[in-house]
């Protein structure tokens, strides 16, 4: 069988072996895809790699990852007297998470805005971010989050590691290890607003 172009033919043997990869590449085709257990396709990015908290995080680092399954946003707003100090619940329970502020541990009456995002990756890890204002406000005793690690990260989870974000080099700084009391509650410190972080993960932050 011969096959006429312009320029001859095409032999038998040749056509039989275009055939052949073109099967081949067929049959690739078909091949399914490695996916992750909750189906997403997990990411090479360089940015998708590592710790949350050992990654660097500036305004759009969120959207340059390509591991994250859903973020969770909240903001919460409450104004407290500065001779009574207060409680901003961070939670629809406030028991599960809340802020608590001394009594004049700052100078005067002031609304205090936290906005919480929880956001879960494609490896089944949650970090917590907290964005506090005003920012760069300072307390004369230091505020504290207060956090039920079993409600928030599981039953099994019974220490957290505490994080504070370098906005100058858009990196986290690792500040402290949280142990949870026998009511599954960590108290982490917190001496100024600025953005801080939460999380199981290995992540060692940067200096």
């Amino acid at each position: 069988m011969k096959m006429m172009r312009k320029s001859g033919y095409v032999s038998e043997a040749r056509i039989s072996t275009i055939l052949m990869m073109v099967l081949s590449i067929s049959a690739l085709a078909l091949l399914p895809v490695s996916c992750g257990d909750n189906g997403i396709i997990p990411s090479n990015d360089s940015e998708s790699q590592g710790d949350f908290f050992d990654l660097p995080f500036d305004g759009d680092a969120l959207s340059k990852r390509g591991d994250i399954v859903r973020i969770e946003e909240s903001r919460f707003d409450s104004r407290l007297s500065a001779d009574d100090g207060g409680v901003v619940p961070l939670h629809d329970v406030a028991e599960v998470q809340s802020f608590v502020v001394l009594p004049e541990s700052f100078l005067a009456d002031t609304t205090f805005t936290v906005a919480v995002s929880k956001i879960i990756t494609t490896d089944g890890s949650t970090s917590f971010v907290y964005e506090f204002g005003p920012d760069g406000l300072v307390f004369s005793q230091a505020a504290v989050l207060r956090i039920n690690v079993a409600a928030l990260f599981g039953p099994n989870v019974s220490s957290i590691k505490f994080y504070g974000l370098n906005e100058q080099i858009g990196r986290w700084v690792y500040l402290d290890t949280y142990e949870a009391d026998d009511e599954d509650m960590v108290y982490a410190l917190v001496e100024h607003f600025s953005s801080y972080g939460t999380g199981t993960g290995t992540g060692v932050g940067t200096k």
